[in-house]
């Protein structure tokens, strides 16, 4: 019965919001049809022409992806200028008459056109400007003197913005940063990725060089698991990663040296996996331990069986803001972005190279992560 109610209530709780989100829609729509034609057309006409156009406009939001995020953030940002212009009614109080240049902005809607156009362009650059975020952990276990660096790369989704040669610009810097080992942290490609984008993909990330070599886990996307008609199988997923010298961790562990082991946990969402009790039962602890798991998860495990480092993607640092606020307040893993340390345990989430569905990321940097150990 329970559960049955908190169903109820959500589905209520969205329809109320989606309805609340159309009268807005529909009435920055009328205010615009007024201002255009309020002494040519009639009131019913202008009210029609409104709603048939909201119903137009929300169709061409769903059939164009980023037709959707572009109409959200012309909704919110209709809110914010219709708190400042309520505020701007007050202070003016008689002479806000006289303000007709601000009237004609809000009632035409152009400073939320211009902001929802300006948010969109930064958001587009800002996903193709990939950028190098570097952390520094402090270990108290005896590790080599020179420490380690290494590199991860979460979340590229290929296909949806970076391409090969942006692609191919950022293996350089990675090998530029001359890194010990190289870690792919999951959603390498997504449900929009071709065969032949993947096998080009993992082509590119082939020519990554590090001393101890390039390692995988599997994210929720890699194998394609929301569409009915995958472009590729998993076994060509894991011939093309092996024809490229990739390691691929699935709830395994490799020792890269007699104090560092790299640990590669099975992603949540492929079912049941190991827990970490299980993958570290024979591990020497004295040795330093890096786990990957594409999902912030398990915290507390991970401290409590002696997980040193734990490097995560997966959350895009909330990709569109303000989701990245919203994620801070309603849990979603354990992490949303950025370094955490719980004593001797520290866990760091990129917000990743790319994102997922959308060309634009407006919450995050798109990014690799260098990670010096010492």
């Amino acid at each position: 019965m329970g559960n049955w109610l908190h169903v109820t209530i959500f589905f209520g709780g969205m329809l109320i919001f989606l309805g609340l989100l159309g009268i807005w829609l529909m009435t920055m729509v009328k205010n615009i049809m007024e201002q255009l034609f309020e002494e040519k057309l009639p009131k019913k006409t202008r009210t029609l022409i409104s709603f048939l156009g909201v119903i137009l406009l929300v169709c061409c939001a769903i059939k164009w992806s980023m037709g959707i995020v572009a109409l959200l953030y012309f909704i919110g940002f209709g809110f914010v200028f219709f708190a400042i212009n309520f505020l701007v009614k007050l202070m003016a109080k008689d002479s806000y008459e006289k303000l007709t240049w601000w009237k004609v902005l809000n009632r035409l809607s152009i400073l939320p056109m211009i902001a929802t156009l300006g948010m969109l362009i930064f958001g587009y650059w800002n996903m193709h400007h990939v950028v190098e975020t570097t952390y520094v952990v402090e270990t108290k276990k005896e590790i080599a003197e020179e420490g380690y660096r290494v590199a991860l790369l979460s979340d590229i989704h290929y296909g949806i913005s970076i391409d090969k040669r942006e692609l191919q610009r950022m293996v350089e810097k990675v090998n530029g940063s001359l890194v010990d080992v190289v870690v792919l942290c999951g959603d390498m490609v997504d449900e929009d990725t071709t065969k032949a984008q993947m096998q080009e993909l993992f082509s590119v990330l082939g020519t990554l060089d590090s001393k101890y070599g390039v390692f995988f886990v599997y994210g929720n996307h890699d194998l394609q698991n929301y569409t009915s008609s995958s472009s590729f199988t998993q076994q060509e997923l894991c011939k093309a990663m092996e024809e490229n010298n990739i390691i691929i961790l699935q709830d395994s562990a490799y020792e890269l040296t007699n104090d560092f082991v790299l640990v590669g946990r099975q992603d949540v969402s492929m079912g049941s996996r190991k827990g970490l009790d299980t993958l570290y039962e024979n591990m020497d602890k004295r040795d330093f331990i890096l786990t990957l798991d594409h999902q912030p998860l398990d915290y507390k495990e991970n401290k409590e069986q002696g997980t040193d480092l734990l490097l995560s993607g997966h959350t895009h640092g909330g990709q569109l803001f303000p989701i990245n606020l919203l994620l801070k307040v309603i849990p979603f893993g354990e992490g949303v972005y950025g370094q955490k340390k719980m004593e001797d345990f520290t866990a760091i989430v990129s917000s990743g190279v790319a994102g997922w569905r959308f060309p634009v990321k407006t919450s995050a940097p798109a990014e690799y992560v260098i990670v010096h150990i010492k």
